[in-house]
């Protein structure tokens, strides 16, 4: 910095910037991509990729409202049942605090056989 006072100027201490990419896009996905699974068989695995840069945080919700616990990149129905129907997406936020939803994926759940 330097003024009419101080024609050289000061010099400071360096400052370390960190350029953060914004999320445009967050992609959600389940495993198994079947349009109906049965109930009390195999897990379904719900997963969430943004673009970006992170670290990330993970709200996953059904129907719009938030699931307790589900915070991660990865949501997991270990035993599904007929009352887990529904669309579930994810808000993923970047450190900045901007967060975006991703894709709602469905849910149908039939009964055993």
């Amino acid at each position: 910095v330097s003024n009419p006072t101080v024609p050289d100027g000061i010099a400071s201490s360096a400052i370390t910037v960190i350029v953060v990419q914004p999320i445009t896009m967050v992609a959600a996905n389940r495993t198994p991509m079947t349009a109906t699974v049965t109930a009390l068989t195999d897990p379904v695995v719900f997963s969430a990729a943004p673009d970006g840069t992170g670290p990330y945080t993970y709200v996953w919700r059904k129907d719009g409202t938030p699931i307790s616990g589900a915070t991660g990149s990865t949501y997991t129905l270990s035993l599904p049942v007929e009352t887990d129907d529904g669309t579930y997406d994810c808000i993923v936020t970047n450190p900045l605090g901007v967060g975006i939803t991703s894709n709602g994926v469905a849910l149908d759940i039939t009964s055993p056989p």
